[in-house]
């Protein structure tokens, strides 16, 4: 479960909890594209205080877009980029 996966990194902010979940989809579920509420579905399941406001979400989500950890590849469809912090970890995980 997603919460597995992130339970043992301590992560801090929004975006890092973000950014984590789409690494996890992308490499845990093996999802090469993805969409912005299967990525927050698994963000807000950490049930984590910080993920109970909306517009903090969509802003976490946005800020990874600005910065180029995750882009548009069609409509509605993101992708991760190569150099997610959190990619090689969901890798790991996701071989056991």
């Amino acid at each position: 479960a997603f919460s597995d996966f992130v339970g043992p990194m301590h992560l801090t902010t929004l975006a890092e909890l973000t950014e984590a979940a789409a690494a996890y989809v992308t490499h845990v579920e093996g999802l090469a594209e993805f969409t912005r509420p299967q990525v927050m579905r698994h963000v807000v399941s950490t049930g984590q205080p910080m993920t109970r406001s909306r517009e903090n979400l969509l802003r976490s989500f946005g800020t990874l877009m600005r910065q180029g950890t995750m882009q548009r590849s069609r409509r509605g469809q993101f992708e991760l980029s190569t150099g997610s912090e959190f990619a090689e970890q969901a890798r790991r995980f996701a071989q056991g």
